[in-house]
Order: C-alpha cells, then sequence, then structure tokens
C-alpha cells in the first residue's frame, strides 16, 4: 500500500451520514436498480458499461488518484447507500475497507474484482521491486503482486466479467443482460487489443524509460521492454550519464511520461540527451489513475476505451 494514502476519518462522520439534511449521492435511482461505487476511474467505465441502464455508477475518485485519498464525509455516505462498491484491490486502494468499516456498511459491499486475476495472469514483484517513486518523488510500497492489472487488455476483461457475475447475483433476473453487456464491452477491450497489436507490432524497437514503474502489464502484453526508470530514489534523479549509457547500450529513443505528474524531470533528461548525441523522444501514456469528471462527478463511460487508444497510439508515434 502506498505511504502516501491518508484516509482521516474525522469525529462525526457517521452523523454527518445519518443527517437528514445530507444529500443523497443515488438521488433519481429508481428501487430496482442497482446502486454502485467504483473506486476509480477504470473501474468506474467497466461498471458503467456492464450495468447500463440498470443502475447508477459513481467514481469516489476523480482529480485525485488513489495513492492521494483522503476521506471526506460525503464519501461515507456513497458507501453507506451502495449496494456493491468495486474496488482493484492488490494494495492500491486498500483504504476502501476502513472507509466501509467507518461508514458501518455491509461487509459484503466491498467487492475486490483484483481477485478474479488467477496467479499466474499476475505479475510478481521481487523485494526490491515493491518500493517504487511517483515521477513527484513520493514513496509508494505495493505487495507481492504488481497491482495495475487494469492496463493490461487480458486482465481488464477478467475484471468486466468479475462484475457482470457479482452484479447478476445482486439482480438475479438481469444476470443474462449484464453477461450479454459484458460480451459487449469485451468486443471493444479485443477490438481494442487488436488494435494494439497491430500498432505497436510493426515497430521494431520498443525499448523505453519510463518515469514511473507502473508499466508493467501493458508493456508485456505488446512486447515494450523497460529498461531503466527515471527516478529510482526520493529526490533523486537517475544519474543522466548512466541511462544516457543504458540508452546507448540498448538503443532507447523514448521516455514515458503520465499526464499526471510534470514533464520537467523527463524533458531535462531529454536535454542532457541530446548534449550527449542522444535523440530521445516523450510520450504520453495516461494511466487513468485520476480522470477529468461531468457535474455529478464521474468520468465519461468511454473514457477508458479511449483514452487506452490514445496511449497506443501516442507510443506508436513515439517509437522509431
Amino acid at each position: 500500500m502506498c505511504r502516501r494514502t491518508m484516509v482521516l476519518m474525522a469525529v462525526g462522520l457517521m452523523s454527518l451520514t445519518a443527517c437528514s439534511k445530507a444529500p443523497d449521492p443515488f438521488a433519481n435511482v429508481k428501487p430496482e436498480q442497482l446502486r454502485i461505487l467504483a473506486s476509480f476511474a477504470p473501474l468506474y467505465c467497466f461498471a458503467a458499461n456492464v450495468v447500463g441502464e440498470h443502475g447508477k455508477v459513481l467514481c469516489l475518485l476523480s482529480s485525485k488518484g488513489v495513492h492521494d485519498y483522503t476521506a471526506v464525509p460525503f464519501d461515507s455516505i456513497k458507501v453507506a447507500k451502495a449496494d456493491v462498491f468495486f474496488v482493484n484491490g492488490l494494495g492500491v486502494d486498500d483504504f476502501a475497507a476502513r472507509l466501509v468499516s467507518a461508514a458501518r456498511a455491509r461487509s459484503d459491499v466491498l467487492f475486490d474484482v483484483g481477485a478474479a486475476i488467477p496467479e499466474e495472469q499476475l505479475i510478481h514483484l521481487d523485494a526490491d521491486q515493491r518500493v517504487h517513486y511517483h515521477a513527484d518523488g513520493s514513496k509508494c510500497e505495493h505487495g507481492e503482486h504488481d497491482p495495475h492489472i487494469w492496463l493490461g487488455p487480458k486482465q481488464a476483461e477478467l475484471m468486466v466479467l468479475a462484475m457482470a457475475r457479482r452484479l447478476g447475483e445482486l439482480r438475479p433476473a438481469l444476470k443474462d443482460e449484464f453477461d450479454k453487456n459484458a460480451a459487449a464491452y469485451i468486443d471493444q477491450l479485443r477490438a481494442l487489443h487488436r488494435y494494439g497489436k497491430e500498432k505497436l507490432g510493426a515497430k521494431k524497437n520498443r525499448r523505453v524509460i519510463v518515469t514511473h514503474d507502473f508499466l508493467r502489464y501493458f508493456a508485456r502484453e505488446y512486447d515494450v521492454e523497460v529498461v531503466g526508470v527515471i527516478q529510482p530514489k526520493p529526490g533523486q534523479e537517475a544519474v543522466a550519464g548512466q541511462l544516457a549509457r543504458l540508452c546507448r547500450e540498448k538503443d532507447v529513443h523514448v521516455i514515458i511520461i503520465e499526464p499526471q505528474y510534470s514533464r520537467a524531470g523527463a524533458e531535462s533528461l531529454q536535454r542532457e540527451f541530446a548534449a550527449k548525441g542522444i535523440a530521445v523522444r516523450l510520450a504520453e501514456i495516461d494511466p487513468m489513475e485520476t480522470a477529468s469528471v461531468d457535474a455529478d462527478g464521474n468520468p465519461d463511460p468511454g473514457l477508458y476505451l479511449r483514452r487506452m487508444r490514445e496511449n497506443i497510439d501516442n507510443l506508436a508515434q513515439a517509437l522509431p
């Protein structure tokens, strides 16, 4: 779990939940419709496409990602009123269990979609790989497995199927409808996967440097080789000379950046490389741990497919 994650449960949180003046986050939901909460944007997109018109989905996090989460009273209301709270698991959103406890919600409201990924599809992390740093220098600790499963196309399919199964358990009469919606969305995921294979498979050189170690599932699927990380220690960027030698040895021409963090470190490294006669391009890949939202505080349900396609295009354009 990331040390950056802070969950502050203020005194009186539950009294706010019970307050009659507190707004209902699931207002206008019909009695037969499901009330669904998803921890962050990719899970929101999966759930919204599976439930369709048979429920309302809320996204807990938007402008702040899972590593920066601090609870507010209204979050407790969302949890208390939800029929199911979908979380990624694998240490990314561990705060959810404490949030459920603080809201005094049913223990079975929490559904860990990461548990649907079989062991052989998870990427094991060695002890020295379980601690990494974000581009702003903040420390993050993970468990035995890399938790960024939503960025792997095969893992995303299994997450969607797990959601459909759970929704079918909650509304057995609608099980076939949820299965149908899941199958339609998976068709789109597979089309996206084929697109990525075609775009990136044509590249003979798929070696990159990253600013944050988040790309493993995506890289494994598209045969992208991550040969270095810019910031392996807090407050100390990787030595430019070492990475420059690595770029020469491995013939690396691309640095992966994320929209959530400043480009300054990568741009500085790019300039230092240029001074050494090494030309590298910057390619933005968005892990979607944050997202822009509508007036209701939710992302576009089409965000995941659109942004993953953009990620593929950005990398394909940057690779030689």
